[in-house]
């Protein structure tokens, strides 16, 4: 049984995305259009922490290399300060990393033991495909 289906009818399923890339940006919110997502897109690590702060989300989708660029893991603004962040101050969502650089992803991915590496998970067909791992099926744009 999908996840959804016990969900108050105005409950909002929250996403919290942390992507630089305004083409990246638009296609997660083509995916997550319908009326039961309520979608927050930020595109620094001091912003993505300042609103875990303050709201807990089902789902936080990272990425790592900001400011549209390659980014070592040792900078500040960057994924690995969220994701720094996560391990000392734990929360109940379930944690994407979608970056592209395999080096930092590992490096998340040692911060975050229960994280899921799905890179390109906002291209449609991968989308598809993996959104039955949070529980969600059936056509995206119309949840």
């Amino acid at each position: 049984m999908d996840k959804l289906a016990f969900l108050p009818q105005k409950y909002k399923f929250k996403i919290l995305i942390l992507e630089d890339s305004p083409n990246r940006q638009e296609a997660f919110l083509e995916r997550f259009s319908g009326s039961l997502f309520a979608v927050t897109i930020c595109e620094h690590a001091q912003e993505c922490i300042s609103l875990l702060k303050k709201d807990e989300y089902e789902v936080v989708f990272l990425d790592h290399d900001l400011n549209g660029k390659f980014i070592d893991f040792d900078k500040y603004d960057c994924g690995t300060v969220v994701a720094e962040w996560i391990n000392k101050n734990p929360i109940s969502a379930q944690i994407v990393i979608h970056s592209l650089n395999i080096k930092a992803v590992r490096n998340m991915q040692r911060l975050l033991p229960d994280s899921m590496h799905l890179p390109l998970i906002w291209e449609e067909d991968n989308f598809k495909k993996r959104m039955k791992l949070f529980g969600l099926r059936g056509n995206y744009s119309d949840i």
